[in-house]
């Protein structure tokens, strides 16, 4: 789903970075399908919302304990701003929440930054 996602963005015009120091093979299957839901949502919004000119980040890190995603990328010139209120988020939210994990996004001027935090129950 990265790497798809990851081409997606690059096909729109996007400048996109990722660095992923994580074995999705080796995250729970529950876990597994809510990230890759996470980042078809939060890719998605960067299409819809997000400045095509501005850089564009993707982390995803694990550690025994957890595993943590981040999407930074700039809002496009009309300065539509997302929240977490909006649909799509709301779905990851509870996707997220229903594994113990928590979504926060916020406003880091001049950017928009999604942090998913999943503990991997070990």
């Amino acid at each position: 789903v990265i790497d798809t996602k990851t081409r997606e963005l690059r096909d729109q015009g996007f400048a996109v970075s990722t660095h992923v120091d994580a074995d999705p093979a080796a995250l729970p299957e529950s876990v597994r399908e809510t990230l890759g839901k996470i980042v078809t949502e939060a890719t998605a919004n960067m299409v819809k919302h997000g400045d095509p000119s501005g850089p564009v980040s993707i982390l995803i890190e694990s550690t025994d304990e957890d595993v943590e995603a981040v999407f930074i990328n700039r809002p496009n010139a009309n300065g539509h701003r997302i929240d977490s209120a909006q649909l799509g988020l709301l779905g990851a939210r509870e996707r997220v929440e229903a594994l113990g994990g928590e979504i926060q996004v916020t406003s880091e001027s001049p950017d928009w930054v999604v942090r998913v935090l999943i503990p991997l129950g070990n």
